[in-house]
């Protein structure tokens, strides 16, 4: 899900090469597994079971990871999964919650109210990938 949601929902944003560079996160499973057992993550399903979008916030006032299966998007997932990992945020007592969120993400997390405190560059795999830094007033 991870690989298709950056092949998917950033094409056309980001440059294939960059693209590829972003996906191979995954690549190693046993590091990007490690990655779940860290903080809160939550996975949304379908009725059959089938996972459709995941989340994650670590530490408690970061969300780390927000990603939809391509064909599931647009259906409210990944709002769900946003509002269950602000309000961990808020149980836990943060008052301000942070992400980096690609040029893909940047408009839902703008509308979800998040601001955008500036860009940041960041090389995976010799490729420099352009995000926003993002905060959440809560």
């Amino acid at each position: 899900m991870f690989r298709a949601a950056i092949h998917s929902t950033a094409a056309g944003i980001y440059r294939p090469e960059a693209l590829a560079a972003w996906a191979t996160a995954a690549d190693e499973e046993t590091a990007f597994g490690a990655r779940f057992a860290r903080g809160v993550t939550r996975v949304a399903e379908r009725a059959d079971r089938t996972p459709v979008a995941f989340g994650q916030l670590d530490p408690e006032d970061r969300i780390a990871m927000l990603y939809t299966d391509p064909d599931s998007g647009r259906h409210g997932w990944a709002s769900a999964i946003c509002d269950e990992l602000e309000a961990s945020a808020r149980r836990a007592g943060t008052t301000c919650l942070y992400t980096e969120a690609s040029r893909a993400a940047r408009a839902f997390f703008e509308a979800r109210g998040f601001e955008s405190t500036g860009v940041e560059r960041v090389e995976r795999d010799g490729v420099v990938i352009e995000r926003y830094r993002m905060r959440l007033i809560l």
